[in-house]
């Protein structure tokens, strides 16, 4: 199994570029695509840090338009017109507790509590039972 294809490789070296010496991982919907083999235009990344200045950042780098969601929670999305690499929005939250683990149990749905670090992309970190509920189709 691998999640290396789940973020087109240009906008994961300016990810990784801008996001050097913090965790950056990709959670939820776009990995649960992935493992399907579907096409994701929708990115949600936890940021271990300030979430909010980075997508300011990256914005400007993928040409895209800066938004809050939720400045108290330091949530912030990137919207840009779709291109060859499909995605229009990237989103991202500071973590949530200390561990992305700890992040992922506070989530809706097993599936969505899937997530996979952008500088190891083939380790998927799973905090409960989302994988096995998506091989069972649950």
């Amino acid at each position: 199994m691998s999640l290396s294809s789940a973020v087109p490789a240009s906008i994961r070296q300016l990810l990784l570029e801008h996001s050097a010496g913090r965790g950056l991982w990709l959670v939820g919907g776009a990995v649960r695509d992935n493992l399907l083999n579907r096409p994701s235009q929708d990115l949600d990344f936890v940021v271990d840090g300030e979430a909010r200045p980075l997508a300011r950042t990256l914005a400007t780098a993928l040409e895209g338009h800066y938004f809050d969601l939720d400045p108290e929670r330091d949530a912030g999305r990137i919207v840009r017109p779709v291109r060859a690499e499909g995605v229009a929005t990237l989103d991202f939250a500071r973590l949530r507790g200390s561990s992305i683990l700890e992040d992922l149990v506070g989530r809706d749905f097993t599936i969505n509590a899937l997530a996979t670090a952008l500088d190891a992309p083939d380790q998927l970190v799973d905090s409960g039972s989302g994988l096995q509920d998506l091989r069972d189709r649950r």
